[in-house]
């Protein structure tokens, strides 16, 4: 944990507590809408982002004030956008709107083009069991685009989209590539039996993996500075209505970083590009895993009209 002050689950509802006490409407924005769309607290935060109409702003700014909270000087502060301070290293994000006639809110001079529309007001979250209005997980994946995109953004949004099943937005899927570099090639036999043993899989012998990789339809290594890669992925098929990933794992070390992510992206946009109408695509998830999946639209077998996945083991 880091010795610099967090905003925590704590200060969010305290405060949120408050605002609804003064009648200040608000929602949670940022990352804390993001773990109060999911119910749980994903990661650290820095700071509290909130929305609220314009005409709450000088109550608001007299209640934090009474906490301590002063405007911090920035260089891209509005009358519509700031920030405020405690001191201690609580920051509170203020984004403030103005309903039009279509219930939608204008965030800065309407000639700005910009909105909290009004859609984007319905969500409903939980921070430490405290019920919450926040931005909907459709408008947060919006709001995270066209700046440039930090690790906790990529980890914001692929939570987002695996909890509700969203699809990468293009920005975060060319982002994400580069910044894990992934690399379009084959693992070495010594990466692959590297990373297996580490994943506490099966050692296949060397020839038997030379020959596997050469029949590979595409692979993708994550790499780490030295070009080492850590961490693969595989497609096997016939290229056209059969398609199979497999060997996708991580380094023990480098996992929580979005890599597994990264690399899936990749083998679906091979898939995507090249699968004929009707084809088939398939994969084993290890246990406790397919939740990972359920995100890049797999689902789990048996179902209604699909029986059970079955394989052959030879003893």
């Amino acid at each position: 944990m880091p010795d610099e002050p967090q905003m925590t689950a704590k200060d969010v509802v305290r405060l949120y507590d408050l605002f609804e006490k003064e009648e200040i409407k608000v929602w949670i924005d940022g990352g804390w809408a993001v773990d109060a769309l999911l119910g749980r607290q994903t990661r650290l935060h820095a700071d509290l982002d909130i929305a609220l109409e314009t005409r709450f702003l000088e109550r608001l700014r007299a209640l934090l004030a009474g906490l301590g909270f002063r405007q911090v000087p920035r260089g891209d502060t509005t009358p519509w956008y700031f920030v405020l301070g405690n001191g201690e290293g609580l920051e509170v994000d203020v984004h403030a709107f103005t309903y039009d006639e279509k219930g939608d809110g204008i965030y800065g001079p309407p000639e700005y083009g910009l909105y909290y529309r009004a859609e984007a007001l319905t969500g409903e979250g939980v921070i430490a069991d405290r019920p919450v209005r926040c931005i909907s997980a459709e408008w947060l994946l919006r709001f995270h685009t066209g700046y440039e995109l930090k690790d906790k953004d990529f980890h914001d949004i692929a939570a987002l989209c695996e909890h509700f099943g969203l699809e990468l937005p293009g920005e975060y899927r060319r982002a994400l590539l580069k910044a894990k570099r992934i690399r379009e090639r084959s693992p070495t036999v010594e990466e692959f039996l590297c990373l297996r043993a580490d994943a506490g899989w099966r050692l296949p012998p060397e020839p038997a993996v030379r020959q596997a990789l050469a029949q590979t339809l595409y692979a993708v290594c994550a790499e780490d500075d030295n070009g080492v890669a850590i961490g693969i992925g595989r497609v096997v098929g016939d290229g056209a209505v059969q398609f199979f990933i497999t060997d996708v794992i991580v380094h023990s070390s480098w996992r929580n970083r979005l890599i597994g992510t990264a690399i899936m992206t990749a083998l679906m946009d091979y898939i995507n590009r090249h699968m004929t109408e009707g084809a088939f695509v398939g994969l084993f998830a290890a246990a406790g895993r397919q939740g990972f999946y359920d995100k890049f639209g797999f689902m789990a077998r048996p179902t209604d009209t699909l029986g059970p996945g079955m394989v052959y083991i030879k003893r």
